[in-house]
């Protein structure tokens, strides 16, 4: 119990001041901090029922959305106030109509955390992950608050849990939860051996449930028309970093250098212009999707067919990629050569043969189809080269690889209706 008070009255105001002072530098962080408040002070009158979604940014928000449906479903009176801890997540979903509002989490103070908890007074609280807070959880606790832990998992950092003090915060986080619903038996066993005392059940990612309900939207209703892409190979690097551009940039040159056999859909991870300029350095030709998407409005379609000819695309904005797998045939995950492989959920539900780099520990989904070999890791542009390759020429292999990635999606979706009924019901068992 020392631990959470030397966070509570220690640590977290002096990362608070950290903060305080780095806004003043930071253009997001500034944004963040002047609007948090203000967009408290404007949370509507409570007039039935509330719910509090919590996810870190827009990924986390993703695993959410099946939940906020099948709730809205359900109940549409209920009403949902989503709180994001990024700006990306709170600037790229406050719009989404399933939401009644939406603002940002303020940091973990005591203060804030009184202040936020008494503005929102929710009735129940749904947190995401391992999006953990102690002071607002606490809060919420006291506030006779029902709170949910949905999509946990083991956290990133063994920095986080691989000491005392660790291991102490996350057992006073993870109390303060009804019920913590894991994606995994090896998660549920690790919350369960920091927190004896929480009601743990195995689940599965509700992410699947979004990207199966976004699988049929995107293939009837493409970003790019099937015919502007039908003459070669389409691999879409999704979330990619440096290191992944790089290597994938060397081995597509190499494989079309006699003849063009594939066309890359690059989605870099933050599209700003000095990402957007370095991709567009890698090939000969690379055309904006933004203007590419202009050119197709004003093209008759019979026309459509060569407007790319052999050029490459760069995504130069936020929120296409779950539907850009839609149009490609071969999915590279990005930043498997940095903190850890992004989502492999989303190309796995279009049924697409996944590449990433090899640090996928992180990702449970990705452990799971590397054990089902049907996830193929790479070290290198060498490496690179041979699987594309085997993949462009044998068209067998990409079915059957993309096949058993989506199998996995299906065998694992459902989870969602199932988490909201115990959630509505009030089940404590």
């Amino acid at each position: 119990m020392i631990i959470y008070y030397i966070y509570k009255y220690i640590i977290i105001n002096i990362l608070y001041l950290i903060f305080k002072l780095y806004s003043y530098f930071n253009e997001k962080a500034y944004s963040r901090e002047s609007a948090w408040q203000e967009l408290l002070n404007n949370v509507p009158e409570k007039s039935g029922l509330r719910i509090l979604v919590h996810a870190a940014s827009m990924g986390e928000f993703e695993q959410a959305k099946p939940l906020i449906e099948e709730i809205k479903k359900l109940n549409p009176e209920i009403e949902i106030i989503a709180s994001f801890f990024s700006p990306s997540g709170f600037e790229n979903q406050k719009d989404y109509s399933q939401i009644d509002y939406s603002l940002y989490l303020p940091i973990d103070t005591e203060v804030n955390s009184v202040t936020f908890v008494k503005k929102v007074n929710p009735d129940i609280a749904i947190f995401v992950r391992y999006e953990l807070w102690s002071n607002i959880l606490s809060e919420l606790k006291k506030s006779n608050c029902r709170n949910y832990l949905i999509c946990a998992t083991k956290p990133n950092s063994k920095y986080i849990y691989n000491n005392y003090f660790g291991t102490e915060y996350l057992n006073h986080c993870y109390n303060q939860f009804d019920k913590v619903f894991t994606v995994s038996d090896v998660d549920s066993e690790f919350i369960q051996a920091i927190s004896k005392s929480v009601s743990v059940v195995t689940s599965t990612d509700t992410r699947t449930d979004r990207i199966l309900s976004v699988v049929t939207q995107a293939r009837n209703n493409p970003v790019l028309p099937k015919n502007i892409l039908d003459n070669y190979i389409t691999l879409i690097a999704g979330s990619s970093w440096e290191k992944d551009e790089e290597i994938i940039s060397v081995s597509v040159n190499q494989i079309n250098s006699v003849d063009f056999k594939i066309r890359v859909i690059y989605v870099p991870h933050v599209p700003n212009e000095k990402n957007i300029l370095r991709i567009s350095g890698y090939h000969s030709k690379t055309v904006l999707l933004s203007k590419l998407l202009k050119e197709l409005e004003t093209i008759p379609k019979i026309n459509q067919t060569r407007i790319l000819e052999k050029k490459h695309i760069i995504v130069d904005s936020i929120g296409s990629l779950l539907q850009l797998y839609g149009n490609s045939d071969i999915a590279y995950v990005g930043c498997g050569f940095g903190d850890g492989v992004h989502s492999v959920s989303e190309p796995a539900g279009y049924g697409l043969p996944i590449i990433c780099g090899p640090n996928i520990s992180s990702m449970p989904d990705a452990v799971r189809l590397f054990e089902r070999q049907s996830l193929i890791i790479i070290k290198n542009s060498e490496e690179l080269i041979r699987v594309l390759n085997n993949l462009i020429n044998d068209d067998e292999l990409r079915y059957k690889l993309g096949k058993q990635n989506q199998e996995y999606i299906l065998d694992n979706s459902g989870s969602s209706k199932k988490i909201v009924e115990i959630i509505l019901n009030n089940d404590s068992n």
